[in-house]
């Protein structure tokens, strides 16, 4: 019978084992997306990607702070339905303050 402390040891080795082959292959992806980019290059790429995707992270938790009080999530918002207009539109105004637009419907799409 594995006792407690070793099934525990085995989780955390399954788990070290998992990490290692995961990073191993982000790896091997990374270097295959790059192909002949220099690094530098790739670097600042991949850079602007995580700062796209921290941005539109930190867009979501605003707009769901704001929709919380009427029970909606950003995501089950349509913009092309007159309900979703409506409430992008006011997040829009609670962000004017900051001077910029978190949304823009030029293309009919979320900027």
């Amino acid at each position: 019978m594995v006792s407690w402390g070793n099934d525990l040891l085995l989780r955390i080795l399954i788990s070290e084992e998992q990490n290692r082959i995961l990073k191993q292959q982000l790896w091997n992806i990374a270097n295959e997306l790059r192909g002949n980019m220099g690094a530098d290059e790739f670097r600042d790429y991949i850079l602007g990607f995580i700062f796209y995707k921290y941005l539109s992270e930190k867009i979501e938790r605003f707009a769901n702070a704001e929709l919380a009080q009427e029970n909606l999530k950003f995501a089950d918002l349509h913009e092309n339905t007159a309900a979703g207009q409506s409430y992008i539109a006011k997040i829009n105004i609670k962000t004017s303050s900051y001077n910029y637009s978190l949304f823009s419907f030029s293309s009919g799409n979320l900027a």
